[in-house]
């Protein structure tokens, strides 16, 4: 059975999956989940975590929410542009911050990563909402 086939299956047996932990969740009636429903649940499991912390708003995995400790910035640590004099706005890997009005690599590499960040934002087909 798919994903979202499945999906389909618990919506109209009245079944809410959520996130408790690194743990998927199912609050279903008594008695509607068969045999075969809960199998199929446990091979699904990681696509289902997957969509559901995507659907509360968490990150996807566990390595994604690293990620986004990882980016977290200080505000009072991000310098003024010797140029403009606005904040500088794009961080790049080895740490050194750009001003993307001033400089076009920086500029570049920010509507890359817009663009690349609304790609993942954006709700898919057969999403969990």
């Amino acid at each position: 059975m798919s994903t979202d086939a499945l999906l389909d299956n618990l919506a109209e047996l009245g079944a809410v999956l959520s996130i408790r932990g690194n743990d998927l969740d199912i609050d279903a009636p008594a008695g509607v989940l068969t045999d075969r429903d809960i199998e199929a649940l446990r091979a699904a499991k990681p696509e289902l975590l997957r969509l559901q912390r995507i659907a509360e708003g968490l990150p996807p995995s566990e390595a994604a929410a690293e990620c986004l400790e990882w980016i977290a910035t200080d505000p009072a640590g991000v310098p003024l542009c010797d140029r403009c004099g606005k904040f500088c706005d794009v961080q790049t890997m080895a740490d050194a911050w750009k001003c993307s009005a001033c400089d076009p690599m920086a500029n570049a590499r920010k509507r890359r990563t817009l663009w690349l960040l609304s790609r993942v934002t954006r709700p898919r087909p057969g999403m969990i909402r």
